[in-house]
């Protein structure tokens, strides 16, 4: 029997869903690590079946791949994984590193700078978690390496909270989706693999707490990531798609 490959982002933030697919007793699952760019080409390459796909991936191939499950990657305001760091003033940023690893939230930048900020900066790809910034630089860093990153700047964009700020709405970073192939059986067990898993947080936070020393699970599980799916993050996920589209049809 051919086994289901499923695709997640390799980040702490996704503990309780690669629990629940371990714990699934499903062993049609093939169960595949990436970064978050990665998620979405192996996906849109036909080199999975299931993926917890970023949401500008999503939209870049026409928001047309089925959503699976009420759950994603997502916040309602402050997130402390995605950050803008810089020692400069909004207005005298000149130039922004984009952190290779995700393209939603350096699409989330850049619209932010464009709608909400009214700035322009050059944008570039860099590696990121050792970048030193000169003056009027500004650097986006996502996941894990937040955490880990001693340095020290006079300012700290967190991209949850401004676009919170500019649209009064939570955002989704990543969504579930799967290929028409997929039976709906399988769908099912995965759905019911994740409910489980977040009716029992509270053993996973404690679980994992010794993997994570730096982090707070407790705190970061509660106050900063949301998973649900709800109406407003599909309505943030819309107006996403929209800020891109006209960023598009600008250029």
């Amino acid at each position: 029997m051919n086994k289901t490959k499923i695709v997640l982002v390799d980040y702490f933030n996704t503990l309780p869903f690669l629990s629940a697919l371990k714990n699934s007793g499903f062993e049609q699952f093939d169960i595949v690590p990436a970064i978050p760019s990665r998620c979405g080409e192996l996906f849109f390459a036909g080199d999975a079946d299931i993926a917890l796909v970023p949401a500008a991936s999503w939209v870049a191939h026409g928001s047309k791949e089925r959503v699976i499950t009420d759950y994603c990657i997502g916040c309602d305001g402050e997130v402390a994984t995605v950050l803008l760091h810089t020692n400069d003033k909004l207005e005298d940023i000149k130039s922004i590193y984009l952190d290779t690893h995700s393209r939603t939230s350096a699409m989330l930048l850049r619209i932010l700078c464009k709608e909400y900020w009214d700035i322009s900066p050059d944008f570039q790809q860099a590696e990121v978690s050792d970048l030193q910034l000169s003056r009027g630089e500004g650097k986006l860093m996502i996941g894990d390496k937040v955490f880990r990153d001693k340095q020290k700047y006079k300012y700290t964009y967190d991209l949850g909270s401004m676009w919170k700020q500019m649209t009064s709405l939570p955002f989704a970073f990543a969504i579930w989706i799967a290929k028409d192939h997929v039976d709906n059986q399988v769908i099912e067990k995965i759905n019911d693999a994740f409910r489980e898993s977040f009716a029992n947080m509270e053993s996973l936070i404690s679980h994992c707490s010794l993997a994570y020393p730096d982090i707070d699970l407790k705190t970061y599980f509660s106050k900063y990531i949301s998973y649900n799916l709800s109406a407003s993050k599909k309505q943030a996920l819309h107006q996403f798609e929209r800020h891109i589209q006209e960023m598009l049809a600008f250029h």
